[in-house]
């Protein structure tokens, strides 16, 4: 196996085809050279011919050649496909200050962000996450000239994304983008008439950089006081007038037991709401801050946590199975894969159909991700069994393989793999899973397994 760097990146080469090992399949034993694309190659392959391009219009600055090759690789080598978005988000970077570069900006970040799972975990994640980051800053600054609507959605989920690289110890941005964040976020506030808003992202930026013009900014805003037609960006409480006297008195409890640190108290009043006003805006809010509050522990490492932690979570999987699903879903995205897993399987437990099926998933990943051999066995095996021929029973069927190979169970690995080989629908799948079955079958010493590495080559 053969290992090729594609800038500061590594992709692999087996026996002829680009195949890209999981991270998963971490316990595989797996010997490497390296070997530079500037290098002269034997192979003329359109794929490495296509690498090869992609690499010369970033250094060269091409940016339309970079992303009209950046679309055909994707097409062209589905199991390339993180590399080739971390090069295709660096070239979008070189774009141009313009409205149109928003909108091409907009469509290419929702690709990547399409792809959770690679987003989440895998030897490219850290640089995708990264490159992901860094055009996510340039969108905003573009659309907070050209399209302001649009900007704001952007410093939310680049403040999630620091909030949970911060937790992982991984900064996603440099202290000067993260001011530069900070800075554009004050703007927008400003702009929208919020001054308490902007001038609280103002004393971030500069926390972060200091600079003299942000400065007298924000000395010439004054000392903060409380307006009467603004709305703090993270208020305690709901600024509601409608609803019930019972509803309001719930809302009042939930904002007070906050303030005064008691979470499970806030949790089990806000499940209340949840439960007898499943439609008011107040419940919403009730679940937005008991996910908060959730995060807010789990993200510590004092095990004086861990009760308030459990308290939280047996309260939330008490709530309805689409809001506990929407909770997995967010908790996944910031890293806090054993909540996932706990709250999606509860979820799936109570869901049915389509819903189901990404649950599922959701859990099977997270469980994945954290090593959790028993949830990823049973919710792999619910999938493929009740939501065959999905796209996610598929999946599935390779983290069982998997896992089967890891326990060193090689001959139920290799009935997997031979199952999935026979019914994937996709090259990337079948790539994979064809590699796996030939590393298995030399496990076993099975002479197949001279015939799997020639349909390999």
């Amino acid at each position: 196996m053969t290992v090729i760097e594609f800038p500061a990146t590594k992709v692999f080469i087996a026996t002829g085809f680009f195949f890209l090992a999981l991270a998963s399949a971490r316990a595989a034993n797996v010997e490497t050279i390296s070997l530079n694309l500037s290098e002269p190659l034997i192979q003329t392959s359109p794929v490495i011919l296509s690498l090869k391009g992609l690499r010369t219009t970033l250094e060269t600055g091409q940016t339309d050649k970079c992303l009209a090759e950046a679309l055909k690789l994707k097409k062209l080598a589905k199991s390339l496909e993180p590399w080739i978005l971390a090069a295709e988000l660096e070239c979008a970077l070189q774009l141009p200050l313009s409205k149109k570069t928003g909108d091409r900006l907009s469509v290419i970040l929702a690709a990547t962000e399409s792809k959770r799972n690679l987003m989440a975990f895998g030897p490219w994640s850290p640089k995708l996450r990264t490159q992901w980051a860094k055009a996510k800053l340039w969108a905003l600054e573009v659309d907070s000239k050209y399209n302001r609507k649009r900007a704001w959605p952007y410093v939310e989920r680049l403040s999630a994304a620091l909030m949970s690289s911060a937790a992982n110890s991984g900064a996603v941005l440099d202290e000067s983008s993260r001011s530069k964040l900070w800075r554009m976020a004050g703007e927008l506030m400003f702009l929208a008439q919020k001054t308490e808003g902007a001038r609280e992202f103002f004393r971030r930026s500069l926390a972060e950089q200091e600079q003299p013009d942000l400065r007298e900014k924000v000395r010439l805003l004054g000392p903060p006081v409380v307006e009467a037609n603004s709305t703090p960006p993270l208020s305690l409480t709901p600024k509601l007038p409608d609803g019930s006297s019972l509803e309001i008195e719930l809302a009042d409890r939930i904002a007070a037991a906050l303030k005064t640190g008691d979470l499970v108290a806030a949790a089990e009043d806000s499940m209340k709401m949840i439960r007898d006003y499943p439609g008011s805006h107040r419940a919403k809010w009730a679940a937005d801050r008991t996910q908060e509050s959730l995060i807010s522990v789990a993200e510590k490492s004092s095990e004086k946590f861990l009760p308030v932690r459990e308290s939280l979570l047996k309260l939330m999987e008490k709530s309805d199975p689409d809001r506990i699903a929407e909770w997995a879903r967010v908790l996944f995205n910031r890293g806090l894969w054993a909540e996932s897993a706990r709250l999606g399987k509860t979820a799936s437990e109570k869901q049915t159909g389509t819903r189901q099926t990404k649950t599922l998933e959701l859990a099977l990943d997270a469980a994945y991700a954290i090593d959790d051999f028993k949830t990823v066995k049973a919710m792999g095996e619910q999938l493929v069994e009740q939501h065959a021929g999905t796209a996610s029973a598929r999946l599935a069927m390779l983290r069982l393989g998997l896992l089967s190979y890891r326990l060193q169970e090689f001959e139920k690995a290799t009935s997997v793999f031979e199952r999935l080989v026979a019914t994937a629908s996709t090259e990337s799948v079948e790539i994979q899973a064809r590699y796996w079955l030939w590393r298995s079958l030399e496990k076993t010493k099975s002479e197949r397994a001279k015939v799997e590495s020639e349909e390999l080559a």
